[in-house]
């Protein structure tokens, strides 16, 4: 009986998948889908100074055509993130556009009942849609562009939408500002955030922008923040939204130039040297669970002014995706360190938050199973690695191998980039292998880089700039 339950199990889940497969829709490229073409051509209307009247009312007419009979294809849509018009996240573009279009609409002529009536309409056919996590900028996102819209017009549903955008916002965003998904994906939440308050000067949501915006000024080195959880590196230089008037109203939104000096965020430990920069992250987990996490704990990245040599993983897009511990610079005694999802579950369900502390350039990070000691020289960083059994070591170095020297007691590799070389001493190995790994210190641009992995209980790894 039960071997019969198994097969008619099996049978069953094999259908569905076929189905599903076959029934999914097939998502375009951005750029040949439908939302695309509406998106760019929504923002050519709200380039001028004074909105063509006419034609936004056209496009916005076209853009409301929803009957109560279409829900169940939207939901479907939603679920699998595979609308044939193109990305909900480009749509999620046009509806703030639209918000501020109809801002300005109404600020040139009086409202229309045809004009609200067709937000009505966007409104019932996003509403009741998925939306995806709550703990993630999709969600966040929709609920700004939804509470913009229904703002606008005067829709009595802009309180639950607020609310539930703020919900959103406490769970993506930590109090002093710290992203969830990292620096990317927050400023990505911020395009349609600014909006957003533009039109409806909510006050805690403003807050949320200045916190992030202090967390990306101590978490930047020469306005560059580094590639932390999925992103790639972000270069602090584009206004905080794709709207004239909104970036008028957030007119303090820019970034100093760092250089020296050590700050600390809720996750995250910058030291700021002459000759180069270091970030520490001392995150274990977070709550909600969110799949862009990495759970870094023991990161550490390096760079010197031109040149980046410890590196994470960056964000090349869904497609190829880093998930991959070995593409951090840990030191960890987990067991299933080669399987990339149990890595995750394990870090967030065992919720074990290193602790860090420093005096006179020594940083400590420290877990119930592993201390990781890091000093700063004037020309480089020693990092020494304690655990309570066998641990593993790994180190992500961009450059080109020059030279490799393996001795009794200790192991010495040369990188060059350019004029610059780094020297890794390594002492207290009881093995190490070398093998490639892959980042994106840009968003489209996958590089190979070494990875080295160490192994042993008391692990002391020196980086030092060569003259």
């Amino acid at each position: 009986m039960i071997r019969f339950i198994k097969i008619i199990f099996v049978i069953f889940i094999s259908v569905s998948s076929i189905l599903y497969i076959i029934a999914r829709p097939q998502q375009p490229p951005d750029k040949d889908s439908q939302y695309f073409a509406d998106r760019e051509y929504l923002r050519s209307l709200l380039k001028t100074g004074e909105i063509n009247s006419f034609a936004f009312k056209q496009f916005l007419l076209s853009q409301a055509d929803f009957r109560p009979a279409s829900w169940p294809r939207e939901f479907w849509y939603s679920i699998n993130f595979a609308d044939p018009r193109g990305n909900a996240l480009l749509y999620q573009d046009i509806m703030i556009g639209l918000a501020i279009g109809i801002k300005r609409l109404y600020s040139q002529e009086e409202p229309t009942f045809a004009v609200d009536r067709a937000v009505v309409n966007i409104l019932n056919k996003r509403s009741y849609v998925w939306h995806g996590l709550r703990a993630t900028n999709f969600y966040a996102r929709e609920y700004a562009a939804l509470a913009a819209l229904a703002y606008v017009v005067g829709d009595t549903r802009f309180a639950l939408y607020k609310y539930k955008l703020h919900r959103s916002l406490a769970e993506l965003f930590a109090a002093d500002g710290t992203p969830l998904e990292g620096p990317a994906y927050g400023l990505y939440t911020i395009k349609i955030l600014a909006p957003y308050v533009y039109l409806t000067q909510d006050q805690e949501a403003r807050k949320v922008i200045d916190n992030f915006k202090q967390w990306l000024i101590k978490s930047s080195y020469d306005k560059i923040a580094p590639p932390l959880e999925d992103s790639p590196v972000v270069k602090l230089t584009s206004p905080i939204s794709d709207f004239a008037e909104v970036n008028r109203s957030f007119s303090d939104w820019d970034f100093p130039v760092i250089k020296a000096g050590s700050d600390s965020t809720q996750d995250l430990t910058i030291a700021r040297k002459s000759r180069y920069v270091v970030w520490l992250r001392h995150r274990q987990n977070a709550v909600p669970f969110n799949l862009h996490q990495q759970f870094s704990s023991f990161d550490v990245l390096l760079k010197t002014p031109k040149q980046w040599w410890l590196i994470s993983s960056g964000y090349p897009g869904w497609s190829s995706k880093f998930d991959q511990p070995y593409l951090h610079n840990v030191a960890t005694d987990f067991k299933l360190i080669n399987n990339d999802y149990w890595w995750r579950i394990f870090s967030w369900i065992k919720k074990d938050k290193p602790l860090i502390s420093n005096k006179e350039n020594l940083y400590v990070l420290a877990n119930s199973r592993i201390t990781r000691s890091v000093r700063l020289l004037d020309n480089g960083i020693t990092v020494n690695d304690r655990g309570k059994s066998n641990m593993r070591v790994i180190w992500n170095v961009k450059g080109r191998l020059i030279d490799k020297q393996t001795g009794k007691d200790k192991t010495v590799f040369v990188w060059q980039q350019g004029e610059e070389k780094m020297q890794l001493s390594i002492i207290g190995s009881k093995s190490i292998t070398i093998r490639s790994g892959r980042h994106a210190l840009q968003k489209d641009k996958i590089e190979q880089h070494m990875v080295i992995v160490i192994e042993g209980k008391n692990i002391t790894s020196s980086f030092v700039l060569v003259d």
